[in-house]
C-alpha cells in the first residue's frame, strides 16, 4: 500500500484523469441498466419447479405465452362492455398477440356490474419480450380512453410481465429518489466532520462515482445473462456507504497528518499506506461477504452478491487511488473555508472522546457487562422469528398491475394470472392419460379442486362439462382422434406428442404468494408419499409459487455453509492482519452480536409491526424474507468490519509506541471514535433511507442494514470492544506481541 500510494501521488494528475475519461465511458451504460434488468431468472439449480418450467418451455407449445389481463372499470355500469369490446378489437391488432377473449365467458364466471376483463394471450415466440412491450401496450390503452365517449372509464393492464416492468420502473425511480434524499444528509454530516465543503466533497464524489461504474459494468453484464432488478437498490445503498466510508477514513488520516505538520504528498502518502491498507482489508472481508452470495443456490441472491462484489470493489478501488490522487492535488485548499474549519475544529476535539475512552477503561467490566446485555435485549426478539413471505406478497400496492390484481381477485379470476403448474410425467413410452391413470387423474384432479385455496383446476379432464370418465377413456384410447376433434389440447393441458399432462391449479387468492406457496408445500407432500395414485408417473409442482418455495428452501439449506465460509475467510484475513489469534476470534463474536441485534430490530418492527409506522408500515409482516435474513448477514458482517479494523490498528499503533495498554486503549479510541460515528452516521443515513423504498425486499434490507451498523458503531465498537482490548491486555496481539516489543 505504501508503494500504491507513492505512485498514485506522484502521477496524481494522469490518476485523475483515466478515472475522468472512465466516468465518460461508463455513463451511458449505466443510464440503461434498468431496462436491461429483470425478476424472470432462470434457477440457479434444477430443483423441481426448474424442471416444470424446463418440460413446460421445451414440450408444450404455449407454456411459454405468459398471459396478461386487462380490467376495464367504469362509473356508467353499461359501458364496460362496449369498451372491452373495442379495447378487445384495438389489442387484438398487436403483433405479439394471438387471441384476445373476455375471461367471463372464457372461466364461465360472473364479472360484476361496471367491469369487464379481458384475457390477453401473446404469441409464445414474444415471451422474452413481453416486459418490453407491457409500456407500450398501457400506452396504447390510455390513448384508447382518451375519447370523450369512454370518460369515467379506467382500463388497468396486469400479468407477470407487466408487474416485472412495474418493479423496473419503480426501482429505477426509487434509487434516484431515495440516493438523492440520503445524499443531503449525507453531505451535513461530512461537513460537520471537516469543517470544509471541500473536504466533504470528495467522498460524495468517490460515493457517487462507485455507484456509476458499477452500474455501468452490470449494463454490460445483464446483456449476456439475467441479473435481479432488486441489484439497483443494493448498488445504490453500498455504494453510496461504502464510497462514502471508505473515502472518508482515508481523506480523516490525510488531515490528521495535514496539521501534524506534513506537507501534502506526504501527507497523501501516509494516508494512502495507511488507512489505505484499512480501506484495503475491509473492503476484502466485505467482498467475502457478497462473493459467498454469489455461491447461494439462487439466482436473485447471486445477482445481489455480485451487484455488491463489484460495488464495492469500485469503491476501494476508487478509494485507495483516486482519493490520495485528489488530496494530493488540492492540498491545503482542502480546509476552506477556514472560517468554517476553525469554529467547527474547536467543536470537534478529541477531549470529549479522551474522556470517554478513560471512563471505559477504568469502568470495564461494567462496560464489558452492560454493553453485552443491551445488544442482548434488543436481539431477544429474534425468537420469535418467523421466516417466510411477508403478507401481502412483495409487489409495490400503488403499482398500476397490483391494483388490477386486487380487482381480478374480487372477479374471482385473479389466479388466473399465475396458476400452480401440475405436470404428470410418465416413464419414457408412456402416457399420462392411458386407460389405467384416468381414474387415478381424476381423484388427483379433483381432490386438488376441493381444496378451500383453489377456484378451479383445469387439464385433460376438463375438456367439456358433464363429459364421462367413459368418453374420456373413448377419447384417449385414440390420440389420433383426439387431436383432430380437440387441437387445442395439444401444447396446453398434454404435451405435443401426448404423453405429459399438465394440470393448472387456479387459486382463490392471486395477491398473497404465501397462500400459493403453502399449497405448492402441500401438493408435494402428497406426490412425495406417492397418495396421488398415478404410479410411477412423476408429479412435478412448478409455477411462480413452487419456484419462490424452492428458492427459500435452498437457502435455508446454504445458509449455514455461507455463515461458515465468511467466518472462516474473515477470521483469516483478520489472523494475518493483525498477527493475532484472540483479534479475530474477538471480531467475529462481536459482529455477529451486532448483527443478532439487527435481526432482533428487524422482527421487532416489520414482522410484530412495533413502531412499524414510523418506517411507513401500515401492518405487521407476520414473516421475513430469507433473501433478507441472509443479505443482512453477509453485507453487514462484512462492512462493520471497517471499524473494528480502523480501531484496532490505531489502538496497536498507540502500544508499540507506549507499550501500555490502558494508554493504547484510550489514545486510539479518542483518534478513531469521532471518525467511527461520522462513518456510521452516514451509513444509517444511506442505508436508512431505503427503509423507505416502495418495495418490500429493499425496504427490510434497508433497515437491517441501518440498524445493524447503528448497534455495531456505538455499543460495540465505543463501549465492549475497548472494555475488552483492556481486559485482555497484550493477550491482544499473542503471539504478534514479539514483534510488537520488536518494533516498540
Amino acid at each position: 500500500m505504501r508503494r500504491l500510494a507513492q505512485v498514485v501521488v506522484r502521477y496524481r494528475y494522469p490518476v485523475i484523469g483515466v478515472w475522468i475519461a472512465l466516468a465518460v465511458l461508463a455513463a451511458p451504460q449505466a443510464l440503461r441498466v434498468g431496462e436491461r434488468l429483470t425478476l424472470d431468472l432462470p434457477a440457479a439449480t434444477l430443483n423441481e419447479s426448474a424442471r416444470a418450467r424446463q418440460i413446460l418451455d421445451t414440450r408444450f407449445d404455449a407454456a411459454a405465452a405468459k398471459v396478461l389481463a386487462v380490467v376495464v372499470e367504469c362509473e356508467s355500469a353499461g359501458a364496460a362492455g362496449p369498451l372491452a369490446e373495442s379495447l378487445r378489437s384495438r389489442i387484438a391488432t398487436e403483433d405479439f398477440v394471438s387471441d384476445v377473449a373476455e375471461a367471463g365467458s372464457l372461466f364461465g364466471t360472473t364479472i360484476a356490474d361496471g367491469m369487464a376483463v379481458l384475457m390477453v394471450f401473446p404469441r409464445p415466440e414474444f415471451a422474452d419480450r413481453l416486459t418490453s412491450r407491457a409500456p407500450l401496450l398501457r400506452a396504447e390503452l390510455r390513448t384508447h380512453l382518451a375519447a370523450p365517449r369512454w370518460s369515467g372509464c379506467s382500463a388497468l393492464l396486469t400479468g407477470e410481465p407487466v408487474m416485472e416492468s412495474d418493479i423496473q420502473e419503480i426501482a429505477v425511480a426509487d434509487a434516484r429518489r431515495l440516493e438523492r434524499i440520503a445524499l443531503v444528509p449525507a453531505a451535513v454530516i461530512l461537513v460537520w466532520a471537516f469543517g470544509s465543503v471541500g473536504a466533504a466533497a470528495i467522498p460524495i464524489v468517490t460515493g457517487v462515482l462507485a455507484i456509476g461504474f458499477a452500474l455501468g459494468g452490470l449494463s454490460v453484464i445483464a446483456q449476456h445473462t439475467s441479473l435481479a432488478v432488486y441489484v439497483l437498490q443494493v448498488v445504490s445503498m453500498i455504494g453510496l456507504g461504502a464510497g462514502i466510508d471508505y473515502s472518508l477514513l482515508i481523506t480523516s488520516r490525510f488531515r490528521e497528518a495535514l496539521r501534524a505538520g506534513r506537507d501534502s504528498e506526504s501527507a497523501a502518502n501516509l494516508a494512502g499506506a495507511t488507512a489505505g491498507r484499512t480501506v484495503l482489508v475491509s473492503g476484502l472481508c466485505v467482498v467475502f461477504g457478497f462473493g459467498a452470495l454469489s455461491l447461494t443456490p439462487t439466482s436473485e441472491v447471486r445477482s445481489v452478491g455480485l451487484a455488491g462484489l463489484i460495488v464495492v470493489a469500485v469503491a476501494v478501488l476508487l478509494s485507495v487511488t483516486l482519493v490520495p490522487a485528489l488530496l494530493a492535488a488540492v492540498g491545503s485548499w482542502l480546509d476552506r473555508p477556514l472560517w468554517l474549519s476553525r469554529r467547527l475544529g474547536a467543536w470537534r476535539g478529541r477531549g470529549v472522546w479522551e474522556r470517554w475512552g478513560t471512563a471505559i477503561v477504568r469502568r470495564r467490566w461494567w462496560a464489558l457487562s452492560g454493553g453485552i446485555l443491551a445488544v442482548a435485549v434488543l436481539a431477544s426478539p429474534l425468537v420469535l422469528l418467523q421466516i417466510g413471505v411477508p403478507r401481502g406478497g412483495w409487489y409495490p400496492p400503488e403499482a398500476e398491475s397490483s391494483r388490477a390484481a386486487e380487482l381480478l381477485k374480487v372477479s374471482g379470476i385473479g389466479g388466473e394470472l399465475l396458476p400452480v403448474e401440475v405436470l404428470v410425467v410418465p416413464a419414457e413410452g408412456d402416457r399420462a392419460v392411458t386407460m389405467r391413470r384416468l381414474t387415478a387423474l381424476k381423484r388427483f384432479t379433483d381432490s386438488l379442486a376441493a381444496d378451500p385455496r383453489v377456484a378451479r383446476v383445469r387439464g385433460p379432464l376438463s375438456l367439456r362439462k358433464g363429459m364421462s370418465m367413459l368418453g374420456y377413456a373413448a377419447l384417449y384410447g385414440d390420440m389420433d382422434g383426439a387431436r383432430e376433434r380437440y387441437p387445442e389440447l395439444f401444447g396446453t393441458y398434454l404435451s405435443d406428442d401426448g404423453a405429459v399432462g399438465r394440470l393448472q391449479v387456479v387459486l382463490q387468492d392471486s395477491v398473497s404468494l404465501s397462500t400459493g406457496m403453502r399449497l405448492v408445500r402441500d401438493v408435494r407432500s402428497i406426490t412425495e408419499s406417492e397418495g396421488h395414485g398415478l404410479g410411477d408417473a412423476a408429479v412435478l409442482v412448478g409455477g411462480f409459487a413452487a419456484a419462490q418455495v424452492d428458492e427459500e428452501a435452498a437457502l435455508r439449506s446454504a445458509f449455514p455453509v455461507m455463515v461458515a465460509l465468511i467466518l472462516g475467510a474473515t477470521g483469516l484475513m483478520l489472523a494475518v492482519t493483525l498477527r493475532s489469534l484472540l483479534m479475530p476470534i474477538k471480531a467475529i463474536l462481536l459482529n455477529a452480536l451486532s448483527v443478532a441485534g439487527g435481526f432482533g430490530l428487524l422482527v421487532l418492527v416489520f414482522q410484530l409491526g412495533i413502531g412499524g409506522t414510523l418506517v411507513g408500515l401500515d401492518a405487521p409482516l407476520d414473516a421475513l424474507f430469507v433473501h433478507v435474513l441472509v443479505m443482512v448477514f453477509a453485507i453487514s458482517f462484512g462492512m462493520s468490519m471497517d471499524y473494528e479494523i480502523f480501531l484496532i490498528a490505531r489502538i496497536r499503533e498507540a502500544f508499540k509506541r507506549t507499550g501500555d495498554d490502558a494508554r493504547a486503549t484510550v489514545d486510539g479510541l479518542s483518534a478513531t471514535a469521532g471518525v467511527i460515528t461520522n462513518a456510521a452516521a452516514i451509513m444509517v443515513v444511506v442505508f436508512g433511507a431505503f427503509a423507505f423504498s416502495r418495495i418490500t425486499m429493499a425496504r427490510l434490507l434497508g433497515f437491517g442494514l441501518a440498524v445493524t451498523i447503528l448497534i455495531d458503531a456505538t455499543v460495540v465498537r465505543l463501549v465492549i470492544v475497548p472494555a475488552f482490548m483492556r481486559i485482555a491486555g497484550r493477550w491482544n496481539w499473542w503471539p504478534g506481541m514479539r514483534d510488537v516489543k520488536r518494533e516498540r
